[in-house]
């Protein structure tokens, strides 16, 4: 594993160092800039399959070195960990915002950073697993056609949609705001009813845009702007926001419908694209354990369930899963 370190405190990187050097991992590159490590990235002939990051650096901070990582194709999925002293809840919202993987305090504990980075070392093993069993897509087109031929639970990240993370992403935002203790947080799930109709009647590349737009109407429903996004699969999405949305809790799905009709969504024959939307009952985040928070995703997508009356069997696999796991966790 190649990884790269970006930090404006050389003892910093020096206990990074020491910490890889105990995971065994001796191929560990340092800079000490944002501009330093856009350079290093640019001219490396071979890609790093994991990048740490400092937020606070002068010139350029993290976050936007993370966005500019972004933007460099071989680097818009690899692992990105921020490492930092910043805690507060609106630095960790941008950083997963701008493409972050992970938020890892300052001081590091090497357990912890060892937990991470064999996390992230196994996301990266299974995306370059599932890259092995197809050629690279030649369009954006080519691309999206591909992804999707998996399964209709398959989630998925658009692109074009504002404050929009990937499930996992959205998964260690939750557990970054447990370990800051920062409440007033509500999990919201939304599904689309005809979701199995319209994934047999479009291609993988009108389905992917459609989802997009969905998103971005379910986003727009939420004033502030402290809110993240995530599409789960099966038509069903999580949105995380505060708990200042409590005005629009109780009408909320009156106010996701209307933004969807608004759409006026059509298949490529020009009929009308139905989308029903279904709103779950939002989930109190209480962050009294690790635990809880991971299951607040699972909790918001079984309201979804108990909303929709719905039997299917991917809905009874998950719940079956989430239930195995609440067992595992007394036991």
């Amino acid at each position: 594993m190649r990884a790269l370190a970006v930090d404006d405190d050389p003892l910093i990187l020096e206990v990074l160092k020491n910490n890889f050097d105990e995971m065994g991992i001796k191929s560990l590159e340092c800079a000490e800039s944002g501009s330093v490590a856009l350079a290093i990235l640019k001219k490396s002939p071979t890609p790093f399959d994991v990048i740490l990051l400092d937020i606070e650096m002068p010139g350029m901070d993290g976050i936007e070195v993370c966005r500019k990582i972004r933007m460099i194709p071989e680097y818009n999925s690899t692992p990105v960990l921020m490492v930092t002293t910043v805690t507060n809840e609106d630095s960790v919202r941008e950083a997963f915002t701008a493409g972050a993987t992970d938020y890892v305090c300052k001081p590091v504990k090497p357990l912890d950073l060892a937990a991470r980075i064999q996390s992230v070392t196994h996301l990266l093993r299974e995306r370059r697993r599932a890259e092995s069993n197809f050629e690279a897509a030649q369009s954006l087109k080519a691309q999206i056609e591909q992804d999707m031929k998996l399964t209709r639970e398959k989630g998925l990240k658009v692109d074009f949609v504002p404050n929009m993370i990937d499930k996992l992403e959205m998964e260690n935002y939750i557990l970054q705001l447990s370990r800051l203790q920062i409440s007033r947080t509500q999990v919201y799930a939304f599904g689309i009813k005809e979701f199995n109709e319209i994934y047999d009647r479009t291609t993988a590349f009108d389905l992917y845009y459609t989802i997009g737009d969905v998103a971005s109407a379910l986003q727009s429903c939420f004033s502030s702007e402290k809110s993240l996004l995530s599409y789960c699969g099966a038509g069903r999405f999580v949105v995380v926001s505060r708990e200042s949305e409590r005005e629009n809790r109780y009408n909320i799905a009156q106010i996701v419908q209307k933004a969807v009709n608004e759409l006026e969504l059509v298949y490529n024959n020009g009929s009308p694209c139905k989308v029903t939307m279904v709103t779950g009952e939002p989930v109190q985040a209480s962050f009294w354990s690790m635990g809880s928070s991971l299951r607040l995703i699972e909790r918001a997508l079984n309201a979804l369930d108990t909303a929709r009356g719905g039997h299917d069997t991917y809905t009874e696999t998950r719940k079956y899963k989430s239930l195995l796991r609440e067992c595992l966790d007394v036991a």
